[in-house]
């Protein structure tokens, strides 16, 4: 695979430029909408595409959440690519910060790691036997709900300062539990090497991927609803899984 390198490992004067290259973000957010572009809407760092380009597309006949959608913008990306960006311009703290991801995967049942960073090593986040997880399985921290071939999906990820974790499927709230005890800090993210949609063992596959959002905080489920527009059942305060 694409060898893993750190801005700390280039030339001082070049590590330099870079980093007065490098916008700051709005807000400590990062927005990658993929219209043609692997920019961040809010500024901050490009995701870099290293380990391989992919391409951006549209698709119709897409199921999202109970409808049919057409004309969706989306970059298709193939097992040993995926992206890494160094966010320390824009998020700052390790132990607190939500990820979001609408994608579609190819096969849901083979391992799909979906977040994850270099100090990680084969942690993370997983689409695997076609449930949303956390790597390993004794993190026991796994969503219900079965995920189908061809499906677009937001998945989300919240963690907070004290090791707390949450897990969404659509914007539900689908599994909870601690990674305080975890290996590798408890599972403290490295913002220099965040990686999503790529697994440096092998453990990633092929998909469409239509938005990646990061945020510095860790943000409350009715915060995640809106994000994920998750549209709750009349009366209900939770959406549906």
């Amino acid at each position: 695979s694409f060898p893993t390198r750190r801005s700390s490992d280039l030339w001082p004067s070049l590590r330099a430029g870079l980093l007065l290259c490098a916008a700051k973000c709005k807000d400590k957010e990062l927005d990658y909408e993929f219209k043609n572009s692997l920019q961040s809407s809010t500024s901050g760092p490009a995701l870099d595409a290293s380990w391989g380009n992919g391409y951006f597309t549209k698709l119709n006949n897409v199921y999202s959440k109970g409808k049919t959608l057409n004309g969706v913008q989306v970059y298709r990306y193939h097992k040993g690519q995926g992206f890494q960006i160094d966010s320390t311009t824009c998020l700052k703290d390790q132990k607190e910060w939500t990820f979001i991801i609408q994608v579609r995967i190819d096969d849901t049942n083979r391992m799909n790691r979906i977040l994850g960073s270099e100090t990680w090593r084969r942690y993370g986040l997983f689409v695997k036997d076609r449930k949303l997880s956390m790597f390993p399985d004794d993190l026991e921290i796994t969503c219900a709900a079965h995920l189908f071939n061809g499906q677009m999906y937001h998945l989300a990820m919240t963690r907070e300062k004290d090791g707390a974790v949450k897990l969404y499927l659509d914007g539900y709230l689908c599994a909870s539990g601690s990674i305080a005890d975890a290996p590798k800090k408890g599972l403290s993210l490295d913002l220099e090497t965040i990686q999503f949609l790529h697994d440096p063992n092998g453990f990633d596959g092929n998909g469409y991927v239509q938005q990646i959002q990061m945020f510095g905080s860790a943000l409350t489920p009715g915060d995640v609803q809106k994000k994920c527009d998750c549209d709750p059942p009349k009366g209900g305060k939770e959406c549906s899984g």
